[in-house]
């Protein structure tokens, strides 16, 4: 397993991911696994990805006019497919997706029992994969929000936002983001993402988010969710599944495996 990140001049993970290739993911029997992904990928390394794409995503990504746009397009399908593929133990090419009632994209082959799911920022990705479990992922980066107990009153619960309002200035805003990072991966397991009855559901504190916890979503179905350690400084992230997952194994796409 190697220890060099994909892109020596970005920022290391942070949270103590451990660095893995392609070749060194083994997707957890009974648990999930997160990945942590850098987009900004060097022009080789793009070639290599477009050859992996189908023509779909091709076609999509011709359609971006803009080169960083088009560029991380190209790396963010290449490189999930690179990692189901060492996930499935399947050639990258070879897999297929399908979209949901919703549009969320699924593999039907060649292994229709492994759910995903993916989230980007700023040049930056992550993935979430598991057997037989639908899975909904959130990457987030905090940013200044002054607004953040008005937006929270629209969105979240009553009791959410009565939470955040009781919050110091300076902590609001990292609590607004965490909490949204955590509706979205709810939504997103849903499939509907910000679609989501937010307001519908409500989410325990940030003490409980890092052990996670099961609730009921908008649609009154049971979920587990809980915040994952910040995959780069700045960022927060979020996971939902379908049940509680034996374990979360979280690593930073790098060197050669």
């Amino acid at each position: 397993m190697g220890a060099t990140p994909r892109n020596p001049s970005r920022e290391r993970p942070a949270g103590g991911w451990p660095c893995a290739g392609p070749a060194a993911l083994v997707g957890p029997a009974h648990g999930v696994l997160v990945v942590a992904l850098d987009l900004d990928a060097p022009a080789a390394d793009l070639d290599r990805l477009a050859t992996t794409l189908d023509a779909d995503e091709r076609h999509r990504a011709a359609r971006l006019s803009d080169e960083r746009a088009r560029a991380r397009f190209v790396a963010r399908r290449g490189v999930v497919r690179e990692v189901l593929a060492a996930v499935v133990g399947a050639a990258p090419a070879r897999l297929a997706f399908a979209a949901g009632p919703h549009g969320k994209p699924r593999l039907v082959a060649p292994a229709a029992d492994v759910g995903f799911n993916v989230s980007h920022r700023d040049g930056r990705a992550l993935l979430a994969v598991a057997r037989g479990h639908e899975l909904g992922v959130d990457l987030e980066r905090a940013r200044p929000l002054p607004e953040a107990v008005e937006v929270a009153h629209r969105f979240f619960s009553a009791e959410e936002a009565a939470r955040l309002a009781a919050l110091p200035v300076l902590e609001r805003e990292r609590a607004f983001f965490g909490l949204w990072t955590r509706k979205e991966a709810v939504g997103k397991r849903a499939g509907d993402g910000v679609g989501h009855d937010f307001a519908a559901f409500t989410l325990p504190p940030d003490d409980v988010a890092a052990q996670g916890a099961v609730v009921r979503d908008g649609a009154g179905r049971p979920v587990w969710v809980g915040s994952l350690p910040p995959p780069w400084p700045g960022f927060l992230a979020a996971l939902a599944c379908d049940v509680a997952p034996a374990t979360v194994t979280c690593v930073a796409l790098g060197g050669e495996g």
